[in-house]
């Protein structure tokens, strides 16, 4: 429902227990107004500022869903580059399952992604008959990046540990809020160029050395045009918290009750996109009676967050009668299995932040880092890095790392395109690989460590 809104882009959602495996039902909650407060505390005018980003951009997406034209020139093939820092302790590496955990949280964290800014998420098929008019997708494709910044390879995620158990949400380090001493824990910024990537980072997230309950934290890119003292685009992208990460799937069981099914990671994302929280973050008043709003003509007025997974209809002040008001939207804070839906303007809004001109387009522009690197730029000699053997092989393959600081192990054909990539633990040296669904012919292996890639050849037949 669209009315003059104030609202906050740098947005906590969190809850109010801590990540762990536990069938007790825990409710999102959020600390956007008192970041809210504190900011416009500092600068009252930054009150006004919000609320005029979010009517800009809201006036904007209506324009263009009023345009056929443009509706559908603006909804062509978007791929942005994404990657992840991983920033936990060996033990909360461990929770998730080690190195190859962690590497199938980031998997299907990606698909979920995709699937619900694409409309192709299967519980489309739950959205109330009513609410199916104005569903929308936002065309907008995410995948990892697979071209670091230096030019080397990566699999699109870092894993660096920490003997920090946590960082708090407002410390001393560059902004100094929304968790920015985790962004830089070894003391350079840990982002990757922010007009070419999306940055998302991992932490277990504190307060006064406890758990926080925040699930997680949005800084937007609109949030450069505002003069906050000390921010940089260093601290632009997400965070989330460690329990929120990931899908569940077998073998992964580490999850905050309730929010198993990825769907922190699409509200979020719908922030850094400027879509707010549906009911408007005003503390339970209605648009029109002193209350604010999402911008949006296509939610129904909202008097405050949703919770659990409530049965449809469900009625509140600010919506009586109807169909009630949208709960399964991923922008309100039910449970992930109960979110299923961004609306049509909701969408547009998003989609229009990557056309010419608005703060997310650099992102659209880099498809190519995405692929991966079909040169090596910076060579090491791989005779003091690994061993491979049989080589040449009938499918069975093994590798042996004969020093510290490899990062990852890949496998690639003569055209670059990847057939295997294995996140190093630390703590192993032998890996073993099965190629024998792949073709015959010569593929090349590559140890990523931090001075470049050591290759080797090897032989299937």
């Amino acid at each position: 429902m669209r009315f003059l809104p104030v609202s906050l882009g740098l947005l906590l959602l969190g809850l109010s227990a801590s990540a762990q495996q536990t069938n007790q039902q825990t409710n999102r909650s959020c600390g956007m107004e008192l970041l809210k407060q504190h900011l416009i505390a500092k600068n009252p005018v930054m009150e006004e500022r919000f609320a005029q980003t979010l009517e800009e951009n809201t006036t904007y997406a209506r324009q263009l869903l009023t345009n056929d034209a443009a509706a559908k020139t603006t909804a062509n093939d978007i791929t942005i580059p994404v990657v992840f820092h991983i920033v936990l302790t060996d033990a909360q590496i461990a929770q998730l399952g080690g190195p190859s955990g962690v590497a199938q949280r980031v998997d299907s964290q990606m698909a979920v992604l995709n699937r619900d800014f694409n409309g192709t998420n299967s519980d489309v098929s739950q959205i109330p008959a009513d609410f199916k008019a104005v569903f929308g997708k936002a065309n907008i494709g995410f995948a990892l990046a697979h071209t670091d910044p230096k030019g080397a390879g990566t699999p699109g995620y870092e894993i660096i540990t920490t003997t920090q158990q946590g960082f708090e949400e407002s410390s001393s380090v560059g902004s100094g809020m929304g968790f920015s001493s985790g962004k830089y824990v070894n003391g350079p910024a840990t982002s990757w160029d922010a007009d070419k990537y999306l940055n998302i980072w991992v932490f277990n997230l504190l307060n006064n050395g406890s758990a926080s309950g925040i699930l997680g934290l949005t800084m937007p890119p609109s949030f450069m045009t505002y003069g906050i003292s000390g921010l940089t685009k260093d601290e632009l992208g997400i965070v989330l918290n460690y329990g929120a990460f990931g899908k569940y799937g077998p073998g992964v069981n580490y999850f905050i009750s309730g929010i198993n099914g990825g769907r922190t990671l699409t509200h979020e994302m719908g922030h850094f996109f400027e879509i707010w929280h549906v009911w408007g973050d005003d503390n339970g008043k209605c648009p029109g009676a002193g209350g604010k709003d999402d911008g949006i003509t296509d939610t129904p007025p909202q008097s405050n967050a949703t919770y659990g997974c409530p049965s449809y209809p469900l009625f509140d002040s600010c919506t009586k009668t109807g169909d009630g008001i949208m709960f399964m939207n991923f922008m309100d804070y039910v449970n992930d299995a109960c979110m299923h839906m961004f609306t049509a303007e909701q969408a547009k809004v998003m989609s229009s932040q990557t056309l010419a001109g608005k703060e997310s387009y650099s992102l659209i522009l880099h498809p190519e880092l995405t692929s991966w690197p079909t040169g090596v730029s910076n060579i090491v000699n791989a005779a003091n890095v690994f061993n491979v053997y049989p080589n040449p092989s009938t499918g069975s393959v093994n590798i042996t790392l004969l020093q510290d600081g490899v990062n990852n192990i890949r496998v690639t054909d003569i055209t670059g395109r990847m057939v295997e990539n294995i996140m190093v633990d630390k703590s192993q040296t032998s890996y073993a690989m099965n190629l024998s669904g792949q073709p015959k012919g010569m593929y090349i292996i590559h140890c990523n460590t931090g001075n470049g890639d050591a290759v080797s050849k090897l032989i299937l037949q």
